[in-house]
């Protein structure tokens, strides 16, 4: 497409359009500090369980719960480093700075959750050690009392931060027969599908914690323990890749049907236009998109006229989405559109 683009005069963000983007940003915030104060929490508990009681399950879900702590800091960054103001040199912006931040946690989730849990549920397997007794205050009690309580207390904390996760997740999706597979894989926000999937297997990975731990001690198989750390851990690089796929289809730039169907609506029902030659969106961030259109104009209105459509087709699409930040329209024929389309394929 070429580079030269007439568009409208109108502004790049309107004042519906900053509430909308700033509620959402909010919604996002939440979700992330919400998740950071519950791992930090059951983080601290966990280690010291693991600790006393020498259990390699309730360590692994300590890694987790640390490496999550770490995962939302880094979403936190992305957030803040998103904001920055458009220069010469990122004329766009940074909103992509978050989708870059994202892909950091999938690698930080591989190499310090998944692979630290796999290696030492390995090492469980291959050197099995029944529970220490825990000796406090001049107290003895079985270890696997403390876990168990404080695996069912963690999941209550992280069923919570699960449910703020999910409910902003699937907020505006009321009424709509959507699935949650669709919602997540179409989301755009890394910090909401970040959290729902980390909460989620933490969820499972605390359930299997849990169901090892009763079957290491009520059945004398202390190497269920080592087996529950090796199922978290491969349960966490399965996440890694999932949230790494998602993070590094953003970064690379992803189309929005949506956007471009209505957009191409628009097209259709202005007068003047010839044809749509090609429209292009991309996602610029969790609430950024741009639009470019080459149209072929029809040679006998003015340019005054084009002028007029093209702030209107602009202004019809910012107010259907408010997350279109902006709308660049190129005039050329069809004939030398597609001269140019064949330069570039045989370049």
């Amino acid at each position: 497409m070429s580079s030269d683009f007439s568009g409208s005069n109108e502004p790049s963000s309107d004042s519906s359009s900053n509430s909308e983007d700033d509620h959402s940003s909010h919604n996002s915030l939440k979700v992330v500090l919400t998740a950071l104060i519950i791992n930090i929490t059951i983080g601290v508990v966990k280690g010291i369980a693991a600790f006393l009681s020498g259990s390699a399950s309730m360590f692994s879900e300590t890694i987790h719960s640390f490496v999550d702590c770490g995962n939302q800091i880094f979403l936190l960054l992305g957030v803040k480093l998103s904001r920055k103001d458009a220069s010469k040199m990122h004329p766009l912006g940074h909103s992509r700075e978050i989708f870059l931040w994202s892909f950091v946690v999938s690698i930080s989730l591989f190499l310090f959750g998944g692979v630290s849990a796999i290696s030492e549920g390995i090492s469980k397997i291959r050197h099995p050690e029944a529970f220490h007794d825990i000796h406090m205050f001049g107290f003895s009690f079985p270890a696997w009392y403390m876990n168990m309580t404080i695996l069912v207390i963690s999941a209550i904390l992280e069923g919570n931060g699960f449910k703020v996760a999910w409910k902003s997740m699937m907020s505006g999706q009321s009424g709509k027969k959507v699935s949650a597979l669709k919602v997540f894989r179409n989301s755009t926000d890394p910090n909401i599908f970040i959290c729902v999937m980390e909460d989620g297997i933490a969820l499972l990975g605390l359930t299997i914690a849990g169901t090892a731990t009763i079957m290491a001690e009520v059945l004398n198989m202390p190497i269920m323990d080592g087996v529950a750390s090796l199922i978290i851990g491969i349960m966490l690089l399965c996440v890694s890749f999932l949230i790494g796929n998602e993070s590094k289809s953003l970064l690379i730039g992803e189309s929005n049907k949506r956007v471009e169907d209505y957009a191409r609506s628009v097209v259709a029902e202005t007068s003047g236009i010839t044809g749509l030659n090609e429209i292009i969106s991309e996602q610029r961030g969790p609430n950024q998109v741009i639009v470019l259109l080459s149209i072929d104009w029809d040679n006998h209105i003015t340019a005054g006229q084009v002028e007029e459509h093209v702030s209107e087709i602009e202004r019809k699409i910012r107010k259907r989405f408010k997350e279109v930040s902006r709308v660049f329209i190129e005039a050329q024929s069809n004939k030398r559109h597609k001269e140019f389309e064949l330069i570039s394929e045989s370049a």
